[in-house]
């Protein structure tokens, strides 16, 4: 198991390099918030959920 560091109370650093970020201070960030909403209304977003329903049959 790696070594590990806590930083500023939701971020955790191994020795690797790799950052663990709690999920619920993750999402409630508004730059996360608006990136997820852009993403959402993208136009490949709206290809995909096309494709999935040509798909699904419906």
């Amino acid at each position: 198991m790696s070594k590990t560091d806590k930083k500023e109370n939701f971020v955790v650093a191994t020795k690797e390099g790799r950052l663990y970020i709690k999920t619920s201070d993750f999402f409630k960030q508004k730059k996360i918030k608006e990136t997820i909403e852009k993403l959402k209304n993208s136009k490949i977003v709206k290809q995909i959920e096309e494709e999935n329903n040509k798909l699904a049959g419906v």
